[in-house]
């Protein structure tokens, strides 16, 4: 879906611009006013890209275990890798290198996470911020807040894992 998203966003926004210069009428409903409020992020491209990174680390695991049949013999080891390279993003090398286990480590303790500058997005996100940068389309300050932003979504996503 997200993959869908990320392929049509430019005909949304010719579309929502053809509506802006009543070359269309507008529909008038919430849908279509939540799609011209969302659009106005300039983020939102790399946001979608890096909510599909995510989405590709997890949906082998998820396709894997919803079956009728016996997985559970499997369930630790396959769970352990997802933790993991979900850990890998947000966590420092050191901390996730020296930790027994991935239970022990804590990832709400500011002192294990990564900097903001080193959250890993994913690879077609970063590309994507880099140009928005460079083109000087957003700020520093929007940058930041996106990674803290990832990293706050990461942690939540551990948090349930952990549960």
């Amino acid at each position: 879906m997200c993959e869908r998203g990320t392929a049509i966003l430019p005909g949304v926004i010719k579309y929502v611009a053809a509506v802006n210069a009543k070359t269309y009428t507008d529909p008038g409903n919430k849908s279509f006013s939540t799609i011209c409020q969302e659009i106005k992020d300039l983020l939102l491209p790399v946001k979608l890209a890096t909510f599909l990174s995510i989405a590709k680390l997890l949906q082998p695991f998820l396709v894997t275990f919803q079956t009728d049949a016996p997985m559970c013999p499997f369930l630790h080891g396959e769970l352990v890798k997802v933790m993991k390279s979900i850990m890998e993003r947000f966590i420092k090398p050191d901390v996730l290198s020296n930790a027994r286990n991935l239970l022990s480590v804590d990832v709400t303790d500011d002192k294990n996470l990564c900097t903001y500058a080193k959250v890993d997005i994913g690879f077609s996100a970063n590309k994507l911020l880099k140009e928005l940068v460079s083109g000087k389309k957003v700020s520093d300050r929007q940058v930041m807040e996106f990674r803290m932003e990832t990293r706050s979504f990461l942690q939540a996503v551990m948090k349930q894992l952990l549960l």
